[in-house]
């Protein structure tokens, strides 16, 4: 049996946003059996509850480059 590894996600750039002011998150995910969910969390600097929101995946790619 092959051991199963981490998966491991990393930001492509800053948090920017769209053309609607919309936070735009690109980032690259990978995982040996496939990417299969992302979540972000976000802290606001002042406080608060956390916002927590799991990203629409383009695909269940071990490689997954995408913008949300």
């Amino acid at each position: 049996a092959i051991p199963d590894k981490p998966p491991t996600i990393a930001f492509k750039g800053k948090p920017g946003k769209t053309e609607r002011q919309v936070l735009k998150l690109s980032f690259t995910a990978q995982d040996d059996y496939g990417v299969t969910a992302v979540r972000a969390i976000i802290t606001p600097k002042r406080g608060g509850k956390p916002l927590v929101v799991d990203l629409q995946l383009a695909s269940g790619a071990k490689t997954l480059d995408q913008t949300a």
